[in-house]
């Protein structure tokens, strides 16, 4: 990844979108998790293939320009910014796009592997390793993405973000977007293929506590926003010409603003 960056939900309702790109070309992945799941299981040993599992359930198969880390609750907003992503050839990775949901996999596991003896409870020490095995396909597959990726973009808005009240740190109750912010940022810094060697300064903005959770534990996770640029619709908007020459528009306009900070 080259530069993670920050957006606030309100700058993605400025953004136009062409209505040609609507629903078709997004449209999620259905699939009946239990006959998919059957499908992986060796008929000899009962065992999965973890990796052919992850390639086909949470596949990460090209390289991409922008992951898009955002709220579910926010899933229309954050179609809606890939959406104008791509009708200027700009390639965005958005799990909706792309992978099944990983909880309809857990549930046809513990359906199969984890009930008790009755067939009316899961077995705990069970459901623990089963859910231990998916998150872990689940962390793996969204490192993979964000490292095929060129530029992050994380979305703030009133269902992921409050102020935090001492101005200081950053939380997430979500360990997602905890995960998926400190990858952004810690992922090992390289220049695209498309963009000939530059110098970016990167610039940072206050504190917030992100709030995203409905799990009846909540933890919080200390989450590096101040190390996100500030990305607004105008520096999208302004931007001309489609795929890599856009990319390297943006990159050149990103840096005429750092310049005058």
């Amino acid at each position: 990844m080259f530069i993670p960056f920050k957006i606030n939900i309100n700058e993605i309702d400025k953004l136009q979108v062409p209505v040609s790109l609507a629903p078709d070309k997004f449209k999620e992945r259905e699939k009946s998790a239990l006959s998919f799941l059957k499908k992986k299981i060796d008929p000899n040993t009962g065992v999965f293939d973890a990796e052919e599992l992850k390639k086909c359930w949470l596949p990460v198969d090209e390289q991409y320009h922008i992951f898009i880390s955002y709220s579910h609750d926010d899933k229309p907003k954050a179609i809606k910014l890939a959406s104008w992503f791509e009708s200027h050839g700009v390639r965005c990775f958005l799990d909706a796009y792309y992978w099944n949901n990983a909880d309809d996999l857990l549930k046809s596991i513990d359906d199969a592997k984890c009930k008790n003896p009755n067939r009316e409870t899961y077995s705990y020490k069970k459901r623990n390793y089963s859910t231990s095995l998916i998150h872990a396909m689940l962390s793996m597959a969204i490192m993979e993405a964000i490292d095929k990726c060129d530029f992050g973009i994380f979305i703030e808005s009133p269902n992921s973000l409050t102020l935090n009240l001492d101005n200081i740190q950053s939380f997430t109750l979500s360990p997602w977007i905890y995960e998926e912010l400190n990858l952004m940022t810690s992922i090992e810094k390289r220049t695209p293929y498309w963009l000939a060697e530059r110098q970016i300064r990167m610039f940072s903005q206050g504190a917030k506590m992100i709030v995203e959770s409905t799990a009846p534990i909540k933890m919080r996770f200390t989450v590096p926003l101040d190390q996100l640029a500030e990305l607004e619709a105008t520096d999208l908007m302004s931007t001309k010409g489609e795929g890599t020459l856009w990319l390297n528009n943006f990159v050149s306009l990103c840096e005429r603003e750092l310049m005058d900070v």
